[in-house]
C-alpha cells in the first residue's frame, strides 16, 4: 500500500488551521499530515500541533511555492 502525506502550507492561519486538519483527518487513506508554518507571526504552529499534525517551521516566509518545495524535500512518502 502506498503511503500518502497531505501537505498544508500555512501563514498566519491560527484561527482556521485546526478545522482544516480535522477535515483531512476524516479521510481514512491519509498516513501523514504535514503543516508547513511559513514564517507565521501568530500561533499557527501551536494550533496545528494540538491536532496531532506534524509541523515544519520556516523562517522567513517563503510563499506558498517555497513552502511546498520545502515540504517535498522534507517528506519521504510515496504520494504527496
Amino acid at each position: 500500500m502506498k503511503l500518502i502525506t497531505v501537505v498544508i502550507p500555512a501563514f498566519n492561519e491560527e484561527n482556521t488551521i485546526a478545522a482544516t486538519i480535522r477535515a483531512v483527518q476524516k479521510l481514512d487513506y491519509i498516513n501523514r499530515i504535514l503543516v508547513v508554518d511559513d514564517g507565521s507571526t501568530d500561533q499557527t504552529a501551536a494550533s496545528a500541533e494540538i491536532t496531532g499534525a506534524e509541523i515544519l517551521k520556516l523562517s522567513p516566509n517563503r510563499g506558498k511555492g517555497g513552502a511546498m518545495n520545502a515540504a517535498v524535500q522534507y517528506i519521504q512518502t510515496d504520494i504527496v
